[in-house]
């Protein structure tokens, strides 16, 4: 089954805390894929097998090609290698985590997870919390969702009138992006593997 949305955003955000670091030392992994991020003991992630990595810039001669399912689309085309192709490859490992499927190597499914069409993979955030929110979890105190949060977007002492045994497991910290339906996560996702490595986000812009 898919993990809940906010075990997603934790490997996200892990794995571009990583990739920030290595991006800020100048050094591209071009193999970013989910065999390469190792789990510690303690449950946290680490970028692992830097055997394909390089120094950015990259030299002129310089060639290397990672696993097909997570390549960036500039690699093939272009043989350009960048910061952005790391993260078009982060981009594609949530969509496979998001989404639950094996990602293609070839094909037509291939070809569209490269011009950032999405739609082979389904929804990739959840809407579980935000119906949670909307039916019938709250009480007639506080009937709307909107009323549950403050100005910064996280729930607010309006948290104890809650009555829902589901609305429970919700924490008060909960960003208000986990929680509005309007699927941050697809959106976050999309802009990852943009097909033009300009209009990527940077590890810095994903964290934010």
């Amino acid at each position: 089954s898919k993990l809940d949305e906010w075990r997603i955003w934790k490997i996200l955000v892990e794995i571009a805390m990583g990739l920030k670091y290595i991006h800020a030392c100048n050094i591209l992994h071009l193999d970013l894929k989910p065999a390469n991020i190792f789990i510690t003991f303690e449950g946290s992630l680490k970028i692992g097998d830097f055997g394909m990595a390089s120094k950015y810039p990259t030299p002129p001669s310089f060639e290397r090609e990672g696993d097909r399912e997570y390549i960036a689309p500039e690699i093939i085309s272009q043989q350009k290698y960048d910061k952005p192709a790391d993260i078009f490859s982060l981009g594609l490992i949530m969509v496979e985590i998001a989404a639950n499927i094996i990602l293609p190597d070839n094909g037509v499914p291939w070809q569209k997870l490269r011009s950032g069409d999405l739609s082979d993979a389904g929804r990739l955030s959840s809407t579980e919390l935000h119906y949670n929110m909307t039916h019938g979890s709250i009480t007639s105190k506080n009937s709307t969702y909107s009323s549950l949060l403050n100005d910064t977007g996280h729930t607010g002492s309006s948290y104890s009138s809650v009555d829902d045994s589901n609305m429970k497991k919700i924490p008060a910290w909960t960003p208000k992006f986990l929680i509005d339906g309007k699927g941050a996560l697809d959106k976050l996702v999309k802009w990852m593997i943009d097909p033009s490595p300009l209009n990527r986000p940077t590890a810095v812009d994903i964290l934010n």
